[in-house]
């Protein structure tokens, strides 16, 4: 299954999607100004809009750790979630597999994996697809659809070392408890309380300006 992921990263790589991002992102930290949490696309070739999770770095200073990047090209018809990770102090590199979750209230609405790849020594790319899945455009359908209900503001939660060859009994359980949570939502949306405190390690992302109207008037 893992054989369509590595034809996506390396189109990744090959396109160098995320060299003029990252760019364009890093030279802000080089002045008084506010870091972007997204980023739109959109010409004759694709539509692709970023986000951005921001953190502090070591030397105290604001930063993308995570980039994250819904992309539609035009002319193949094609669609994937691309994300980019600057590899944690804290974590083995060498991790490969790991299951990330959408939430909503800190809840699990949904499991994607993803294959992490070097990219240089910092950082690491990979594609996502639905956990038991090979197909990285049904990814892209599922994440989009969940972000435009949520309007541009969602929580990725990470599980390191997920080994998707195999579906455990945590897997089983989390899809049981996303059933029960779809359940209890009844259909509405749940918002995130303010005073509420994500967990650690939670990424978070929320769209800027008209980013989100004008990706979703892109897509077919």
């Amino acid at each position: 299954m893992w054989l369509i992921l590595f034809y996506v990263i390396k189109q990744i790589k090959a396109a160098g999607l995320y060299a003029v991002g990252f760019v364009a992102i890093y030279s802000y930290s080089t002045q008084a100004e506010v870091l972007p949490t997204s980023q739109i696309t959109v010409d004759a070739d694709q539509c692709r809009i970023d986000f951005f999770h921001l953190a502090k770095n070591q030397q105290q200073q604001f930063e993308p750790m995570i980039q994250l990047a819904m992309v539609y090209t035009k002319n193949s018809q094609s669609r994937y979630v691309a994300i980019k990770r600057k590899i944690p102090h804290n974590k083995d590199a060498s991790v490969q597999y790991e299951n990330i979750q959408y939430q909503r209230a800190h809840k699990p609405v949904a499991v994607f994996t993803t294959y992490w790849q070097p990219l240089n020594q910092e950082h690491q790319i990979g594609a996502l697809v639905v956990l038991g899945s090979d197909n990285y455009q049904q990814a892209f359908d599922k994440i989009t659809s969940l972000m435009f209900q949520d309007n541009g503001h969602f929580e990725l939660f990470p599980h390191y070392g997920a080994d998707t060859k195999d579906t455990s009994s945590k897997d089983l359980a989390l899809q049981k408890q996303i059933v029960k949570n779809k359940s209890s939502q009844n259909t509405r949306l749940v918002k995130t309380s303010p005073a509420s405190k994500p967990r650690q390690g939670t990424y978070q992302f929320y769209v800027q300006d008209d980013h989100l109207a004008q990706f979703k008037k892109c897509l077919p």
